[in-house]
C-alpha cells in the first residue's frame, strides 16, 4: 500500500496548490499558510505558501497583525491552538471572520527565533483533535526533509529578497565553518554570480552555477518562488550539492558579461547542445572572437565546457538512480543512448552504467560522495603489514 504520507508534496518540492491539495486528504480546509517566520518580525518572504488568505491581510498580519495574533500566542505557549479566523488577524478570501482556524508552531532550532508556522482555516466545522494532530505531523514532515533532504549531499537554504538567511539546513552551515567561509560571504557570492548571468530571473524559473567552497566545488541551483501572489513575498531556494573531481570548474563573477552570459545559456540550454555560433550570435560577437574570450577566461572552449555540463548532470542523473539511461541521454543533449554510452567512456573509461553500479556499491571514482552528510572525501587508511 503506498504511503500517502511520503509521497505527498511538500513546500521544498512542489507549488503552494499541489502542497494544499495534499494537505486536503488529511484535512478539509479552505485557507492555509505556511511560513518559517520569525516571532520577533516577520516577513513576507518567510511565507512559503499561503493559499485561501488574501495577499492584503498576509502583509497587514506581518506588519502589526501577528502581534495580536491570539493563536500565535497560544501556539507559543502549547504548540497549537484552535479559535476563530478573527483571532488571528488573517482574512480569507472566501471566509467569514467567524470561521474556524487552527495553528501549528514547532521550533527550527533550538535556540532559534524563528519557527515554523502553519495555520488553516474553513467554515464548516472546528478543528477536531485528529485533525490538529494531522496538521502537526505534515508540518514535522516538511520540517525533517528541508532539515535532513533524502538525496546524499544535498544541502538546502531558503534566502529573502534581501539576501538574508530565512533557513539553512545543519549540514550546510557545518561545511560553511569547516570551510571558514560566512554564511554572509557565500550567499553574496551565489547573488553576484546570479545578478551577472540572470538579472531578471521570473518567478518559478530556475538557474545553477559551480561554485568554489572551501577548495572544492560545489553545484548550486538558484529557484526563485513566491507566495500570497505578490512581489514582496519572493524569496530564493538554493540547492547545494557536492561534486566528484572534475566534474565542473567553478567559476565565480566573470570580467567580461559576454562571456558570463553565454555561460548562462550553456547551463540553461546544455540539452540542446548549443553550437559555437548559436554563442557567439547570442552576445553578438563574431565565432572566432567569442572562443578566444571564453577559453581565456574560464579556462577551456566552449565545446569542452558544454560537454563537461552534459557529463555533470547526467552523472547526477545516474547518481540518483530514478531514470533509465536511454532517458539520461535525450535529456542532457545526446543523440541517443549509444552517443551518450561512447562519450561517457571516453570521458571517464567507463560506461554510463558501470558508473552507477560503481556509485551504488560506493566505488564513485573520486569519491566525492564517500561520506555521507555534505558529501566530504573519506580518508583511506591502510592496514599495517605483520612483522
Amino acid at each position: 500500500m503506498p504511503n500517502r504520507w511520503a509521497e505527498a508534496p511538500t513546500p521544498w518540492r512542489a507549488d503552494a496548490k499541489s502542497v494544499t491539495s495534499s494537505v486536503q486528504l488529511h484535512v478539509a480546509h479552505d485557507a492555509l499558510a505556511c511560513g518559517l517566520i520569525d516571532l520577533d518580525k516577520p516577513q513576507m518572504d518567510e511565507f512559503l505558501f499561503c493559499q485561501g488568505f488574501t495577499p492584503a491581510s498576509a502583509q497587514k498580519w506581518v506588519a502589526v497583525g501577528f502581534q495580536r495574533d491570539a493563536l500565535l500566542r497560544t501556539s507559543q505557549q502549547h504548540g497549537s491552538g484552535t479559535g476563530l479566523l478573527q483571532d488571528t488577524g488573517l482574512e480569507g478570501a472566501k471566509l467569514a471572520p467567524d470561521s474556524f482556524a487552527a495553528a501549528e508552531l514547532l521550533p527550527i532550532g533550538v535556540a532559534d527565533r524563528r519557527m515554523w508556522w502553519l495555520c488553516a482555516a474553513r467554515a464548516s466545522s472546528p478543528f477536531t483533535v485528529g485533525e490538529r494532530e494531522a496538521l502537526r505531523l505534515l508540518l514535522h514532515q516538511w520540517r525533517a526533509e528541508m532539515a535532513r533532504p533524502q538525496e546524499p549531499g544535498l544541502m538546502l537554504a531558503v534566502v529573502g529578497a534581501d539576501n538574508r538567511l530565512i533557513f539553512a539546513d545543519p549540514f550546510l552551515l557545518a561545511r560553511l565553518q569547516e570551510a571558514g567561509i560566512s554564511v554572509a560571504a557565500f550567499l553574496g557570492q551565489i547573488e553576484d554570480v546570479r545578478e551577472q548571468r540572470w538579472p531578471d530571473t521570473k518567478v518559478g524559473e530556475s538557474h545553477d552555477m559551480a561554485l568554489e567552497l572551501g577548495g572544492e566545488v560545489v553545484w548550486v541551483v538558484v529557484r526563485r518562488q513566491r507566495a500570497c501572489d505578490i512581489e514582496a513575498a519572493d524569496r530564493w531556494l538554493l540547492e547545494i550539492r557536492p561534486m566528484e573531481e572534475g566534474e565542473l570548474p567553478g567559476i565565480g563573477v566573470l570580467s567580461d558579461d559576454r562571456v558570463a552570459q553565454a555561460l548562462a545559456l550553456v547551463h540553461d540550454q546544455y540539452h540542446t547542445s548549443p553550437t559555437l555560433n548559436d554563442l557567439s550570435n547570442a552576445v553578438h560577437v563574431s565565432p572566432f572572437h567569442f572562443h578566444r574570450l571564453f577559453s581565456r577566461q574560464v579556462g577551456i572552449s566552449p565545446k569542452q565546457y558544454l560537454l563537461m555540463k552534459q557529463l555533470q548532470v547526467g552523472r547526477w542523473r545516474l547518481r540518483r538512480g530514478l531514470e533509465p539511461i536511454g532517458e539520461i541521454a535525450l535529456a542532457t543533449g545526446f543523440a541517443n543512448h549509444a552517443h551518450f554510452t561512447s562519450t561517457f567512456r571516453r570521458a571517464l573509461g567507463m560506461s554510463p552504467s558501470e558508473y552507477q553500479q560503481n556509485f551504488m556499491r560506493g566505488l564513485e571514482p573520486s569519491g566525492a560522495y564517500g561520506a555521507g552528510p555534505g558529501g566530504r572525501k573519506r580518508k583511506k587508511t591502510r592496514r599495517k603489514k605483520k612483522a
